[in-house]
């Protein structure tokens, strides 16, 4: 009469409750063993679990256990839910073959929230572009707290499968602003380069300017052969500097988009060879776009930058390597998925077949940003018309003014020449005329011909040609050709005497 006949006595329930878990469990271990398979399955599951923290039955069932029929894993995996029969609420890689809700089916459609951790299945051997494209897609669609990152198994960055398309950095915005700046830089040389030729075109037809340089060449073919070679380098180079994103840029290049660079050297040397040519006949007020073009380093700097980027991608595809990345993470962990807001890493070989993967409990993946598309850059007013199309005048070489001025100064004075002659040779025909002609002492009037010298010289000209008279008159006469007591003393030539006579003369008039 002190047993109870419906139900166990309370002091012998736990001890039935404890039995029978522990016969579950015997159970499971068996049911484990069994279902234990490297499965072949290539479908990528994401399922959400619990951490080491929690029992090994309240997390999701592992993708290498089958569903066998005589000892079924999911009723052997949970011994609360199997014990009033709902061990179709487990969740696990294979909850499809089970699944008696909705949950169950599709665990990602309902809030995780009650989950910290993450199982990630179905992977291994496989080609890790699609996993990790598989599992990005599963995050981005659910809003799942993790990151996938991959890594290659060996010490070769040549043989790096996945890494992001672009790591933009502001060296990506410098080089496009530089691209903007040449690609301005030669527009403003082409339109300088048509109005200096015009000029030079003009000046030579109005005869400014000698149409042929010191080398023999002809100046206008000069001129048109640095705008022709500036117009081609402008025409390669206007779809490759024009690109908006760093990536476009790269892909001209790698099209035969290189050829800009050959024709911007071939145009820095008709430009050089022009004002070299050109020089005599043009004077620079200030700095020309041509100058600026001959002096500018920006297309230098624009492949230092594609150095610089280019240095900076293979150090960050050495953390994309096994060895450099446990290196940097010495944490990592094998658990068969990602913790919340952790990193699932994923290990490939050579031949980019997913071989492991790893977990860290923090972010490390590399970030995969976009690549934005540079806004077009505006020409700022800063820089008026005179300023592009002026910087060199065509003037007239030096030599040539020197010339101009030696000939009108010689014209001048041929000038001045021949009126002084003209007046010379009067004045001497008129001193030998006959006496009859000529009246006699007839003086010149003083200031006849406006000119101080030209009279001093016609007056001494009048003097001798009185002296000449009076040694006329006496020779005709048969007297001595001067009353000279020296000339009969000495015997002076009859020349001296002359002479002699002639400076007393001139004593005599002064």
């Amino acid at each position: 009469e002190q047993r109870t006949g419906l139900y166990p006595s309370p002091l012998d329930a736990s001890a039935r409750h404890g039995s029978a878990h522990a016969r579950f469990l015997a159970w499971k271990l068996d049911a484990l063993l069994r279902a234990f398979d490297m499965p072949a399955d290539t479908r990528t599951t994401i399922t959400p679990s619990l951490g080491d923290a929690h029992p090994l039955e309240d997390r999701a069932i592992p993708w290498h256990y089958q569903v066998l029929d005589q000892q079924p894993i999911q009723v052997a995996w949970n011994f609360r839910r199997a014990s009033r029969r709902g061990e179709g609420e487990n969740l696990g890689y294979r909850s499809a073959a089970w699944a008696t809700s909705a949950k169950a089916r599709d665990p990602l459609a309902f809030a995780i929230s009650g989950h910290d951790f993450f199982r990630i299945e179905g992977h291994l051997g496989r080609q890790v572009e699609a996993v990790a494209d598989e599992i990005r897609r599963a995050i981005t669609e659910h809003n799942l707290p993790i990151q996938v990152h991959q890594v290659l198994l060996h010490n070769d960055r040549r043989l790096i499968k996945r890494r992001p398309p672009i790591r933009y950095t502001p060296l990506h915005s410098l080089h496009y602003l530089l691209r903007q700046d040449v690609s301005y830089r030669l527009e403003e040389s082409q339109t300088f380069g048509a109005r200096y030729a015009g000029d030079i075109s003009a000046a030579v037809g109005t005869g400014q300017v000698p149409g042929v340089a010191d080398s023999g060449a002809s100046v206008i073919t000069t001129a048109n052969n640095a705008l022709s070679a500036i117009t081609q380098v402008q025409a390669s180079a206007r779809t490759v500097l024009g690109q908006t994103s760093h990536s476009g840029y790269k892909a001209q290049l790698a099209t035969g988009g290189v050829a800009w660079k050959t024709n911007y050297a071939t145009a820095l040397e008709s430009v050089g060879n022009t004002r070299a040519s050109l020089g005599h006949v043009s004077r620079p007020d200030f700095v020309s776009p041509y100058d600026s073009l001959l002096h500018s380093n920006t297309p230098h700097w624009i492949d230092w930058l594609d150095d610089l980027i280019q240095a900076d991608d293979e150090r960050a595809d050495d953390k994309l390597l096994f060895a450099r990345f446990v290196q940097d993470h010495p944490g990592i962990d094998h658990l068969g998925g990602a913790w919340r807001g952790g990193t699932f890493v994923l290990v490939y070989d050579d031949g980019g077949r997913v071989v492991a993967d790893f977990t860290l409990p923090y972010p490390a993946a590399e970030a995969e940003a976009p690549e934005p598309v540079q806004p077009p850059l505006t020409r700022p007013p800063y820089r008026p018309p005179v300023v592009v199309t002026g910087g060199i005048r065509v003037l007239r070489p030096l030599e040539l003014k020197v010339s101009d001025r030696v000939l009108l100064e010689r014209q001048s004075f041929q000038f001045d020449l021949e009126k002084q002659t003209a007046n010379i040779q009067g004045l001497v025909q008129g001193a030998f005329v006959p006496s009859n002609v000529v009246p006699t002492k007839t003086r010149i009037i003083p200031g006849l011909t406006g000119d101080g010298f030209l009279d001093f010289q016609a007056d001494r000209m009048l003097g001798q040609r009185e002296l000449v008279k009076d040694l006329q008159d006496k020779d005709a006469k048969g007297q001595q050709v001067l009353d000279d007591p020296d000339r009969a003393a000495t015997g002076v030539p009859y020349q001296q005497v002359y002479s002699n006579a002639l400076q007393r003369k001139e004593l005599k008039r002064a």
